[in-house]
């Protein structure tokens, strides 16, 4: 992971996990980390956030459940 990360992509917390919080330098890397939630099978649709430094929301990016 770079020095120069924009981008934050955050999972909420949730009964047996944790708040989930991650850096990314580029828009296809969080797009990459975002992908690897689709393991947890407590996460929906909108639970996965793609967030620039500033806060304004990207995307929406989880599992299409």
């Amino acid at each position: 992971m770079s020095n120069t990360a924009r981008y934050a992509v955050s999972a909420p917390r949730t009964p047996g996990a944790a708040h989930t919080s991650t850096q990314a330098a580029t828009l296809a890397e969080a797009r990459k980390i975002a992908k690897a939630f689709s393991t947890r099978r407590d996460l929906s649709r909108q639970d996965v956030r793609i967030e620039r430094n500033d806060g304004s929301l990207v995307e929406y990016a989880g599992p299409a459940r």
